[in-house]
């Protein structure tokens, strides 16, 4: 048997900064082993006096609730719970470009390959392939010249419908199944994106809607998303899925700032006015889907397909 124990965390100093505490019991049961909780027949219980929370748990969870609350009280654009710093120095390899040109290479091989070319520790979970059928020898063909490495790892692992997590310093090719034991929670400030609580709500449908939509538990998954507070969202997810997230977030961002605000003057509400703007495509693209999403969703006129 699991042993428990309760501990009490004082969040007066969260709530003064704008946090509820509704929402702050409702991220920590939802980020935190979701599946742990007594309302879902785990053992792990939840209960508040006053500011403070009382949490009966295991070690682990406890540690876990610890690291989220320190999160809420400080975090950037993407800051994740007991983050070792290789992890954080693996991310940033993540960004720098590698070119790989694959020719039915064996896989193994092949991860050789591109360890060596972005001189970063990467590994095969050999038991989980062999679990799911896919042979250490089976043939790649993949060719991407100047690429991000994240671009090529999702390439790789798109080709056989695999994933990757980190894990002690390594970064670790694995199936989908294995990788929902190695669920990463992460803090995520987008107060540039939204101000208020429907923005943010808006935000957290457009990101489920564009990144991996049936991984999250809406639709089934395991991915977790929940807003602390308006502008702080708190994620659960798959590694591969936290750099999605970031990525849209970025595109998100670099959209709104190639846009120029508009002094409105004596206009009406209800005054339509086109304006044009000049954006990359990719950006555009993005842009046209999202903003009915981010900017006052119940204002626009969508097509029904």
């Amino acid at each position: 048997k699991t042993r428990t124990t309760t501990l009490p965390y004082n969040v007066g100093d969260l709530m003064d900064a704008g946090y509820d505490l509704d929402h702050l019991v409702s991220v920590v049961t939802n980020t935190i082993a979701p599946d742990s909780w007594e309302e879902v027949g785990g053992i792990g219980a939840l209960n508040s006096l006053g500011d403070v929370l009382f949490v009966r748990h295991a070690y682990e969870q406890q540690r876990g609730v610890d690291a989220l609350l320190q999160a809420l009280r400080k975090h950037s654009r993407q800051t994740f719970l007991d983050d070792p710093p290789q992890h954080r120095e693996f991310r940033e390899k993540l960004l720098t470009n590698v070119s790989v040109n694959f020719s039915d290479t064996p896989l193994t091989t092949a991860i050789d390959q591109l360890a060596d070319a972005s001189k970063s520790d990467i590994r095969l979970d050999l038991p989980a392939l062999r679990d799911a059928g896919i042979r250490e020898r089976e043939l790649l063909t993949l060719k991407l010249v100047d690429r991000k490495l994240a671009t090529v790892l999702q390439g790789l692992s798109l080709d056989l419908e695999l994933t990757w997590i980190l894990r002690d310093g390594v970064l670790w090719i694995m199936t989908p199944t294995v990788a929902e034991a190695f669920l990463r929670t992460a803090v995520y400030d987008v107060q540039d994106l939204c101000r208020n609580k429907d923005e943010t709500q808006a935000l957290i449908e457009a990101i489920v809607a564009q990144s991996t939509p049936d991984s999250w538990s809406i639709s089934g998954g395991v991915g977790e998303i929940e807003f602390a507070k308006p502008g702080t969202l708190a994620v659960t997810h798959q590694e591969q899925v936290h750099q999605q997230v970031l990525h849209l977030l970025e595109i998100y961002r670099t959209a709104l700032r190639s846009s120029k605000p508009r002094d409105r003057g004596e206009e009406e509400e209800t005054d339509v006015i086109t304006v044009y703007y000049r954006l990359h495509s990719k950006v555009a693209t993005d842009l046209s889907e999202m903003l009915p999403f981010l900017v006052r969703p119940d204002t626009w006129q969508l097509e029904e397909n």
